[in-house]
C-alpha cells in the first residue's frame, strides 16, 4: 500500500485497523527481507 499506492503510514494503519507502529515494523521487516533475498540472488 505504501509503495504501490503512496499511502502514508497512518492511512495504512487505519485501512488495516492496526496500530501505527505495527505497520511501520511490518514494512521495515519486509524491506529487510526483500533486500536479503535480492542480495543472495545477485551474489
Amino acid at each position: 500500500l505504501r509503495e504501490l499506492q503512496g499511502l502514508k503510514y497512518k492511512e495504512i494503519a487505519e485501512t488495516l485497523d492496526m496500530p501505527l507502529n505495527t505497520v511501520k515494523v511490518y514494512l521495515h521487516r519486509g524491506r529487510k527481507k526483500l533486500q536479503a533475498e535480492l542480495d543472495s540472488s545477485l551474489a
